[in-house]
């Protein structure tokens, strides 16, 4: 055979086998999201939104509050329009554990209150603030001491999802505990 032809099947090959890794890969291996492959779909939440809600789900409900630890602070979510707080096991152990590692240490505990965009933005604003002070109660309950925690309320300005879905709004129904040096 010629050299050229050779040259030109043997870029083909690598051609399709670059191909083949990149569909494996990103395809049946599902590295890339689905957007990248489709058009994305208008007020669709997004796949960490799903994954979040998915998760929490069956616990976020009228009359308990579940909580996760995500990138390094205590998320604790809260039913709709109330400071109601009927922890499940795992975030009492949360609230304990945290409780227990600023006890003596000087460290602040900053916790911030937030709310979902129904009714008024200074309803919201006195929602989240309760939201907060709810949640120092129980820290003090476990040990904590009153002069180490601080609270703030943000109301609906800082959303993590869309307020236009249920879904979206009970992730957003929220109080954030993060350990300040």
């Amino acid at each position: 055979m010629n050299l050229r032809v050779l040259l030109i099947l043997f870029l083909f090959i690598i051609l399709c086998l670059t191909g083949l890794w990149w569909y494996h890969d990103q395809v049946i291996c599902n590295c890339v999201s689905p957007a990248v492959l489709s058009e994305p779909k208008k007020d669709s939440i997004p796949d960490t939104t799903k994954k979040i809600v998915d998760t929490l789900k069956p616990k976020i409900s009228a009359d308990s509050t579940t909580s996760i630890m995500k990138e390094g602070k205590l998320v604790v979510y809260f039913p709709v329009n109330s400071v109601k707080n009927n922890p499940d096991k795992i975030t009492i152990q949360r609230i304990e554990d945290l409780a227990k590692s600023v006890k003596g240490n000087g460290k602040i505990i900053l916790i911030t209150g937030h709310s979902d965009s129904q009714g008024k933005p200074e309803q919201n604003m006195e929602l989240g603030l309760k939201r907060a002070n709810k949640l120092k109660d129980l820290m003090i309950e476990h040990g904590a001491n009153s002069n180490q925690i601080k609270t703030i309320s943000k109301g609906q300005t800082e959303p993590i999802s869309t307020n236009d879905t249920p879904e979206g709004r009970a992730l957003n129904r929220r109080a954030e505990v993060i350990l300040q040096n």
